[in-house]
């Protein structure tokens, strides 16, 4: 027995709620410090997949003597998938007689290192391991199952380069870094002779990646 597609309903008047706030544990000299940070967002489950996330996490600056410009960080989240998705899908199974899995909530645990290789250059691995993958969703090769746990690892890198000299004259002044990965800030910064630019290159190493499509 099929379901009959009907009518689309539009849906309007979206929102969405946030609050967060990062606080300093410890610091030493101006070098190294800790901190701790948490985020809480809602949006209407009757309007979005995910009606609830949650993170939080640590992150140590200046992680080792000599390394003041290296951080480390840990963190936690979680993201539950909305009542209107979860209604849907049992509303599916029992009008079609499939067995879907049910959705519920999805948990990330990410581990990273940022560390500056050269005054020019940071690099950043990063590992990731997601219980509940997408909440729940079905295995492609078996629908009544789920998704097994995931494994992510990736790796960012960031270049910087100082243009300046004559290429400089055309700014009217420096311009703001894009990314707040970047660490790094020329001791001798000459305003309005100098231009930055930066690159992300992103490697991902994921073997489940093809059935995120």
């Amino acid at each position: 027995m099929g379901l009959d597609a009907g009518t689309p309903r539009l849906d309007h008047g979206d929102y969405a709620i946030y609050a967060g706030d990062t606080q300093t544990l410890w610091h030493r000299h101006g070098t190294r410090w800790l901190r701790v940070f948490s985020r809480i967002a809602y949006a209407p489950p009757s309007h979005n997949l995910t009606s609830l996330d949650v993170q939080g996490g640590i992150v140590l600056n200046g992680t080792f003597p000599g390394r003041s410009h290296d951080s480390a960080a840990f963190a936690i989240s979680y993201d539950r998938i909305s009542a209107r998705k979860i209604s849907l899908i049992r509303a599916e199974n029992a009008l079609g007689g499939a067995d879907r899995p049910i959705p519920s909530a999805e948990m990330d645990f990410e581990l990273d290192y940022t560390a500056r290789v050269t005054p020019w250059l940071t690099a950043t691995p990063d590992l990731q391991y997601i219980l509940h993958l997408g909440g729940g969703i079905p295995d492609p090769q078996d629908r009544i199952k789920v998704e097994p746990n995931a494994v992510l690892a990736q790796a960012e890198f960031i270049i910087m380069f100082l243009l300046s000299a004559w290429l400089g004259r055309i700014a009217s002044g420096p311009l703001e870094k894009s990314s707040p990965l970047t660490r790094y800030e020329p001791e001798s910064r000459e305003p309005g002779r100098t231009m930055q630019a930066e690159w992300a290159i992103r490697s991902c190493s994921d073997p489940l990646s093809t059935k995120f499509q």
